[in-house]
């Protein structure tokens, strides 16, 4: 069995689960709900340190406050 094929939740192809998009809309509305009912605020304390020798800029660690809206 080849690797990259070893982990499929949702299946590939003709196998695909009838549950895939339900699942990914769920999702979606839990997301917005957060946004919704709190604000995700970046702590003051932390200085980002980004990653060396990559294309897109992106923070080695990233510290969250969450405060009810």
């Amino acid at each position: 069995m080849e690797s990259s094929i070893a982990y499929m939740p949702f299946g590939v192809g003709g196998r695909l689960c009838v549950g895939m998009r339900f699942a990914q809309n769920e999702l979606r509305a839990a997301v917005a709900q957060l946004l919704l009912n709190y604000r995700l605020i970046p702590d003051p304390n932390i200085d980002l340190v980004y990653f060396n020798g990559n294309i897109i800029l992106s923070p080695k660690q990233v510290m969250i406050r969450i405060e009810k809206r």
